[in-house]
């Protein structure tokens, strides 16, 4: 559909300002200026012009004919709009055409849209290219997605070439990421970054597209094809996964074909092991652990202690950290460390609380209360 666009940098435009420096301008010429041109590229968008106007439309914005001869003047004294000869003999103007500033769709791109939004409706197309190709795209492999309207994975239909009514041999199964990146280029430009895949022997079908073909029998009997099977117990597979049977997608000096396995340069020893030779490799010598020899000494399970009621005995191993002997990793420098010293043990009197005090926690105001009794 038509539609015209502002860039964000447009009101602040170089050109569009230098009009504040002509003799017939005042305080208000930028935004009259500004207001005019957008109007007529507006209503150039709207009737597929192509940034061309006529002299009557020019008056029509501008109110009067004096003010559309000022305007014009301001217009074509910034470059905003020159003069062009029509081919009804009438004044013409054309605006300027850049998309940094205001940017409008052309006529074939609008024509263009409608065409292939027909062909994408028309059942005499799209079936026969579905049953010739399935649910895969014909550039990368990918299973594709009918049901979403936009993204990477979406279903869609890509015209070859570009920009002319598609048929049953000139359309291909694509997805939007292979779609976008072809763009309206050439088929020699195109194909070269993103090669087109032989029809795939054995098309995979999800389970609505088959009922989709079921339900259009008759139309693919005039191409000779007949729809597959239905397999309602078929287990559909998620889209952007290579479809089973899918070709390779052949590489080229620009893309890389997507999906395509490619596997890593062996090492020396992958290398040694696939010839059947054992890779001679050096490996560091693994750490000893020196156990007690004493049998009575020795824990039940090695990576522990044994639980005993007091924890000052020295005489059992325990682990490291836990201020005890642990095991000993012979050749390390903890083989020499002394023993940690015991703690000494409280003193009786330290640990007898004062009876007055009370702990402060739970309190109100983070006060201690006072033993009931006390003033």
């Amino acid at each position: 559909m038509p539609w015209a666009k502002v860039s964000d940098t447009a009101p602040m435009d170089p050109r569009l300002i230098s009009v504040i420096e002509h003799d017939l301008a005042d305080d208000r010429t930028v935004n009259e200026l500004y207001g005019f041109y957008g109007r007529l590229v507006g209503m150039s968008g709207q009737h597929l012009t192509d940034y061309v106007v006529s002299y009557g439309t020019v008056m029509l914005v501008a109110g009067t004919k004096d003010n559309a001869t000022r305007l014009l003047a301001l217009a074509a004294w910034t470059g905003l709009a020159t003069e062009v000869e029509n081919e009804t003999g009438r004044r013409a103007f054309k605006l300027l055409d850049d998309p940094e500033f205001w940017h409008i769709k052309l006529a074939d791109e609008v024509a263009w849209e409608r065409q292939r939004q027909a062909d994408n409706r028309n059942p005499e197309i799209t079936m026969p290219v579905r049953c010739r190709d399935g649910d895969a795209c014909r550039y990368c492999g990918k299973i594709v997605n009918f049901a979403a309207r936009k993204g990477k994975l979406a279903g869609t239909y890509d015209h070859r070439p570009p920009g002319q009514p598609g048929s049953v041999e000139t359309s291909v199964i694509a997805c939007g990421e292979c779609n976008a990146r072809r763009g309206r280029r050439p088929l020699a430009i195109a194909d070269e970054e993103v090669p087109l895949l032989p029809p795939p022997p054995k098309p995979y079908y999800s389970t609505k597209t088959r009922e989709l073909l079921q339900a259009h029998a008759v139309v693919l009997a005039r191409y000779g094809m007949t729809p597959p099977p239905e397999r309602p117990s078929q287990e559909d597979l998620a889209p952007g996964r290579i479809a089973p049977g899918a070709q390779a997608a052949p590489t080229s000096g620009v893309r890389r074909a997507t999906g395509a396995s490619t596997a890593a340069a062996p090492t020396p020893a992958r290398a040694t092991a696939a010839a059947g030779t054992a890779p001679q490799t050096e490996r560091p010598a693994a750490p000893t652990i020196a156990w007690p020899t004493s049998p009575a000494d020795v824990p039940a399970d090695p990576g522990r202690s044994e639980q005993i009621a007091s924890v000052d005995d020295q005489g059992v191993p325990g682990r490291d950290g836990t201020g005890r002997v642990g095991l000993v990793v012979a050749g390390t420098a903890s083989q020499d460390v002394p023993p940690l010293p015991h703690p000494a043990p409280r003193p009786p009197e330290a640990s007898q609380a004062n009876p007055r005090r009370r702990s402060r926690r739970g309190s109100r105001g983070g006060r201690s209360r006072k033993p009931q009794g006390e003033s």
